[in-house]
């Protein structure tokens, strides 16, 4: 902007709002910069500030600078006077500890797998037998877990995304989402791989609930958002991102770990969101049919289980 001439589009007794009108001008690629100016006050009047701050631009720039800045105003105002509204928060409901519990439980029956035992043969995750039919394994397979670390680390996941999860939508109606979404994650990794893939554990249902909380995000600040209704699924997206960056984080792992099953996390991140996106759109449910919820989503566990040993007995 050297020998240029240049004009104040505006200045501030303080620097704090002109470093934010700099940044505007920067994200319209304008060019600008920051210059303090002594002030001289009035005769016989005695100045508040000696100094003010002022944003100086290219003459010829100083429409563009006036009218970025007087948008931004604009929206400022807007959102002043829409706050966004907060989501819903039912409190701390036991569902989330109810399924851990349940799953360390179910570990001490089956034990690892490395025992081989039968819970694993007829269970797992088999994307060969789920394919060919036995669609009820998208569901035992989350149940079993390999060693006590695995079941470790997704008893830590589940209780901090499905207790977020529960926190807006109820435990019952946030398990059986959840197991939803899961199923078809693992029924997804199934049709990916067709065969000679064979897994186990509850991660898939982990990332389905973060993906559950990112829909239901996402959702949220479309409808609640500051914007005008033409630009609010912009603020979507930044829920989006936030899920796939927690997933790079905690679902794909390092290099040398074969074990993580990528997929079937990617999958259940997936048809997390969706369904958190669905029912986004759905009332709240009441305590009674969060209740009954909870134990839809219990008997369609047990009844895959029984169904399993049915088969064989």
């Amino acid at each position: 902007m050297e020998g240029e001439i240049e004009s104040v589009v505006r200045s501030a007794p303080h620097k704090a709002p002109v470093d934010a009108w700099a940044l505007v001008l920067a994200s319209q690629s304008i060019p600008h910069r920051l210059v303090m100016r002594r002030l001289a006050p009035a005769e016989g009047e005695i100045a508040e500030h000696s100094f003010d701050f002022a944003l100086v631009v290219p003459s010829q720039q100083l429409g563009r600078a006036s009218a970025a800045l007087a948008h931004t105003d604009a929206e400022d105002a807007e959102r002043a006077q829409t706050p966004e509204a907060p989501p819903p928060d039912r409190g701390r409901p036991l569902a989330p500890l109810l399924v851990c519990v349940a799953l360390a439980v179910f570990f001490l029956a089956t034990g690892p797998r490395s025992g081989a035992r039968f819970w694993f043969a007829l269970g797992s995750s088999d994307a060969s037998a789920i394919t060919s039919g036995a669609w009820w394994r998208a569901v035992t397979g989350m149940t079993l877990h390999a060693d006590a670390m695995h079941l470790f680390g997704n008893v830590v996941a589940m209780l901090v995304f499905l207790s977020a999860v529960s926190r807006w939508l109820g435990g019952g109606l946030a398990v059986l989402l959840m197991l939803l979404a899961g199923f078809g994650g693992n029924f997804t990794t199934a049709l990916f791989y067709g065969s000679h893939h064979n897994s186990v554990g509850a991660s898939t249902a982990t990332f389905a609930a973060l993906g559950l909380l990112g829909g239901l995000q996402a959702r949220h600040r479309v409808r609640y958002g500051w914007w005008h209704r033409s630009r609010r699924v912009g603020r979507a997206w930044p829920m989006v991102a936030a899920c796939l960056a927690l997933f790079a984080m905690l679902g794909v792992g390092g290099e040398d770990n074969k074990s993580v099953d990528v997929v079937a996390h990617a999958t259940g991140l997936g048809w997390g969101v969706f369904v958190g996106l669905v029912a986004a759109w759905l009332p709240t449910p009441g305590r009674r049919a969060n209740v009954i919820y909870g134990l839809i989503a219990s008997a369609s566990v047990v009844g895959c289980w029984l169904w399993v040993l049915r088969a064989v007995a």
